[in-house]
């Protein structure tokens, strides 16, 4: 029994406990030496052992005694619901100010929700906690924590959003974001509706040692230390010392029993329950594709693949079998034609040269599979739909965003041979389940799309970009193709470093169909809408788009303002950014219709609709490259198109600030490194820009592209 208790994490070992009582004199000593009066009085309290908040003692003796009481509950067969809220009364969303927390009395926000659910859910066993954070947007935030047996997700979401709504919706004032700054502060930062969630509700399983630490938060409050189920940890960031003291101040001011009430169970912090553990409870955890998993596949392989088993296709058969009569360039054969005969090769070709069809010919020219690694999930969807819809079943994408379930349906079908061509992201291409299914089934293509991700996100953003050499070495005889519309020296050079090709194929860059044109932005939050508004005016009849407009921002939070600015203008558009939800369903609406999208640079990468007819910057790019890539994206189908770019100083200077700036704090020399490469590179786009003639800067954009400058 004793082992049991020990594997749990459930009692203190000798060694814990000297960890703490050192932590003790650590705390004493901190305390001591600062002049703040209540740091003389915290010190005096730890000299006593005093049962108070800050002590690390006594906040172990709070977690044994919830797991000694929870431990039957959280092994029973019911799954338990958490949830937390925020204090809401009236219609507003109460907050602390920051210097006012002590006067907060958190009764009867906690009275008043054990009424609810003595009320609403009598039947249930809940348990509450209450605590608060500071924020910088609004001061101290008062939420309970709570635990519920006997009832599921809905209905106790149903029951609370009964009593308030599950979002809480406000604008940014010159307060919260004062305009001191105008080039760091974007005015239309204004115009942005935000939303802090009031409920959240989860039903999942915990460890006995997560519901623990979800229901009993208190930590030593001071800078580098909290206790967290008998451990010492340090903590990533600094605490801000007079918010921490503040906060240790509030709850030394009460007692344990103020932030905590639960209904149908007999529980006391101050006479705990004797609990028994008999029983190590079980956490299921769902397999998923990525570096530390195994998936159990059959172990039949099929040696030929289910596309090519009758032909040994030529240049010209595996052209015919794409539906394809003839190339659509000379150069394009060229490409063919060499890697037909070498290893390795770096296309740089401008948008709608058929990039796609040149991997795909050397794909079907050679036997086993054509592994394709691309940087975007929707762009995977693309390619693989592409394929589909001319060869039934002879590609598949594997993402992040599937099911385990589907992941190892794929894994195993990709292993029985059944697909030609394989789209993945670095991160999965990399896992160690991917590439022993891959060594199974041979690969005898290798290619990197959108290539000048290894310079710009190889060491920072997604490192495995930087790592792709590791698969090259991996299959030493695969063919190797590198493809991408922009890389200047450096990205070139990055690329050789990574991956190493033999031959650079360049072509023209130049897209006289596009009608590049700079636009000086406006100052105030008004006039720049105004100005946005008019430039739309040639797309859209009465709000609805007739012709589809790209439109991009800088951040979010620019494409949050710019997206609903248009709506209170009675402009119909759409969002899209990393942390949206509805990626497919603008995907969708973006293939089949008219519309006018805003959005990061996270869209638009590979996508391929010809008749997009502009597209608007209404942010700086932070490089020239960028800058090209996300142009090419208008007029594909070969006829006139916009390329706009709105700019002012203030613009410039954000830019550099939030992307390029090697000054930064808390960034690692690695980080630095990068970011004066980012600053290096964001100059020849600075110098664009004080180029007044369209003709002559579009000149100086290319000549930058096919030699580099500065």
């Amino acid at each position: 029994m004793m082992m049991l208790l020990m594997k749990m994490g459930l009692i203190m070992k000798k060694s814990k406990k000297s960890e703490i009582d050192e932590r003790i004199i650590d705390l004493n000593r901190q305390a001591k030496a600062q002049s703040c009066q209540y740091y003389r009085e915290l010190a005096k309290k730890l000299d006593d052992d005093t049962d108070i908040l800050a002590n690390p003692r006594y906040v172990n003796e709070l977690q044994k005694r919830f797991i000694d009481h929870f431990l039957p509950l959280i092994n029973s067969d019911t799954t338990p619901v958490f949830f937390t809220i925020n204090e809401y009364i009236q219609g507003k969303m109460i907050t602390v100010p920051e210097d006012e927390l002590m006067s907060y009395n958190p009764k009867p926000f906690l009275e008043r929700v054990k009424k609810w659910f003595c009320r609403g859910l009598s039947d249930a066993i809940v348990h509450l906690v209450l605590e608060v954070k500071f924020d910088n947007r609004f001061g101290w935030l008062p939420h309970i924590h709570g635990f519920v047996f006997g009832s599921d997700k809905d209905t106790v979401f149903h029951f609370l959003n009964q009593k308030m709504p599950e979002m809480y919706e406000y604008y940014l004032g010159s307060d919260l974001l004062p305009p001191k700054k105008s080039w760091v502060c974007d005015e239309l930062a204004y115009k942005i509706p935000h939303k802090v969630k009031l409920i959240d509700v989860e039903q999942i399983n915990k460890t006995p040692e997560k519901v623990v630490s979800y229901l009993c938060k208190f930590r030593t409050y001071e800078e580098l230390y909290y206790i967290n189920l008998l451990k010492l940890k340090k903590r990533k960031k600094k605490r801000h010392a007079k918010r921490g003291c503040l906060h240790l101040r509030f709850l030394d001011s009460h007692k344990y029993s103020d932030f905590y009430r639960n209904i149908n169970t007999n529980f006391s912090m101050t006479n705990p329950q004797n609990t028994v553990i008999d029983k190590k409870s079980e956490v299921s955890l769902k397999g998923v594709v990525d570096g530390n998993d195994r998936l159990k596949i059959d172990e039949y392989v099929l040696n030929w693949f289910e596309h090519n088993t009758k032909n040994k296709f030529t240049i010209n058969s595996a052209l015919h079998f794409l539906g394809y009569k003839n190339f659509k360039s000379e150069e394009q054969k060229n490409i063919v034609r060499y890697m037909h005969h070498h290893h390795s090769c770096l296309v740089v070709e401008k948008t709608g040269f058929g990039k796609s069809l040149v991997y795909q010919l050397i794909g079907l020219m050679r036997k086993k599979l054509c592994v394709v690694v691309m940087p975007t999930i929707s762009l995977m969807d693309g390619q693989t739909r592409a394929l589909n819809d001319k060869i039934k079943n002879i590609s598949v994408t594997i993402h992040s965003k599937m099911t385990a379930k589907n992941q190892q349906t794929r894994l195993k079908e990709v292993k029985q041979g059944k697909y030609k061509f394989l789209f993945v992201s670095p991160e999965l291409v990399l896992s160690k389940t991917m590439q022993s299914v891959l060594k199974n089934v041979g690969v005898s293509t290798i290619v990197v799309d959108e290539a000048h991700c290894i310079s710009f996100w190889g060491a920072d953003f997604r490192p495995e970009y930087g790592e792709l050499g590791k698969l090259i070495d991996m299959f030493p005889k695969a063919k190797t193709i590198c493809l991408t519309a922009t890389a200047d020296k450096q990205t070139c050079k990055d690329i050789k470093t990574t991956i190493g090709y033999e031959k650079l194929f360049r072509g023209d860059l130049s897209r006289p169909e596009l009608e590049y044109a700079l636009v000086c932005k406006r100052y105030g939050a008004d006039a720049q809408i105004k100005q946005l508004l008019q430039m739309l005016k040639p797309y859209h009849k009465k709000g609805k788009p007739i012709k589809t407009v790209l439109i991009y921002c800088g951040t979010k939070d620019k494409v949050k303002a710019v997206h609903y600015v248009l709506a209170q203008n009675g402009i119909d558009s759409l969002m899209y950014h990393s942390e949206s939800k509805k990626h497919n369903e603008v995907l969708n609406k973006f293939y089949t219709e008219p519309c006018f999208i805003v959005a990061t640079n996270a869209f638009g990468m590979g996508i391929d609709k010809p008749d997009v007819r502009a597209v608007i910057h209404y942010d700086v790019p932070s490089s020239i490259e960028m800058y090209y890539q996300e142009t090419g994206r208008a007029g594909r189908d070969g006829k006139k198109a916009q390329a706009i770019l709105f700019f002012n100083k203030n613009d410039v200077k954000r830019t550099q600030m939030l992307f390029c700036n090697p000054n930064k704090k808390d960034v690692t020399k690695e980080e630095k490194k990068q970011l004066r490469v980012k600053r290096q590179r964001f100059k020849p786009m600075q110098k664009m820009l004080t180029i007044s003639s369209d003709k002559q800067r579009v000149k100086y954009m290319l000549k930058y592209l096919k030699n580099g400058l500065d």
